[in-house]
Order: structure tokens, then sequence, then C-alpha cells
């Protein structure tokens, strides 16, 4: 299946620093078989979409990452908050390449 048009955004914040860091991916911006091989990695990781900490959970350390993503084609426009506990294998494949591009 051919990739749709699409736009990734993580926010990161937290860590020792605090400071805030994003990343924003177009598919319009790469090479078709670049956009269809992250595309792979957005579907593998939203088969079981990520979610944060449920009321009375305890919560990350301080220093840990959060994170907030969002994924739009034209037929969706989804956000999704969770932190680094919570990053599973489906999703973390995903993480680690958009955080290759994380910008302040």
């Amino acid at each position: 299946m051919t990739a749709p048009s699409f736009r990734l955004l993580l926010e990161r914040h937290g860590g020792f620093a605090g400071v805030p860091l994003r990343a924003e991916l177009k598919s319009a911006d790469m090479a078709a078989d670049a956009s269809q091989r992250l595309w792979t990695l957005v579907e593998r990781a939203l088969r079981s979409p990520p979610g944060g900490t449920a009321p009375g959970q305890v919560r990350p350390p301080a220093d840990s990452f959060t994170y907030r993503l969002t994924v739009v084609t034209p037929d969706q426009h989804d956000e999704y908050a969770f932190d680094e506990s919570t990053v599973g294998s489906e999703l973390r494949p995903l993480v680690q390449q958009l955080e290759q591009h994380l910008t302040m």
C-alpha cells in the first residue's frame, strides 16, 4: 500500500535540561521510498496507540522525557501523549527516527 500524504510532529519535553524540542517531517519533502519507509513505521507504531499514565499510576521521574506525537493525513488528525516508560517495541523505531530530527 502506498503511503498517504502525511505530516508528523514529535514534541519532546523533560530530560535534565528540560528544553522542549520538536521534529516535523512531511512526506512532501521526502523521496517516495523514504516516505514509504517512515509511513510503515507509523502504521506499525499505531497498531497499539501509545498511551500516557493512567490516573493513580506512578508518574515518571522528573528528568524523564514526555512526548506528544501528531499524525496528520488528508483523512485524519490524531494526537498521542506518552512518556518514555510507555514507549514499547512497536513505537520505539518511529520515536527514534523522529528524534534524529529534533530541534529547538
